[in-house]
């Protein structure tokens, strides 16, 4: 190969400006932060008891 990446966006980013990765966790008492403020965090954790109501919001973040 040429040592290039594939796929990057017009700035030549390979992240792009959406999520870096979302970590499903098991569900836990205490509750995991939002969205908003995992904003500056590269991964994006949630409870799998979440998944259900915040996966519009998952698939518009990731795509």
């Amino acid at each position: 190969m040429d040592d290039e990446f594939v796929f990057t966006d017009e700035s030549g980013s390979v992240f792009g400006d959406g999520w870096n990765g979302l970590l499903v966790v098991q569900d836990v008492e205490q509750e995991t932060a939002s969205f908003a403020d995992q904003a500056e965090s590269e991964l994006t954790i949630l409870q799998a008891g979440e998944v259900d109501d915040k996966l519009q919001r998952v698939l518009e973040q990731i795509i």
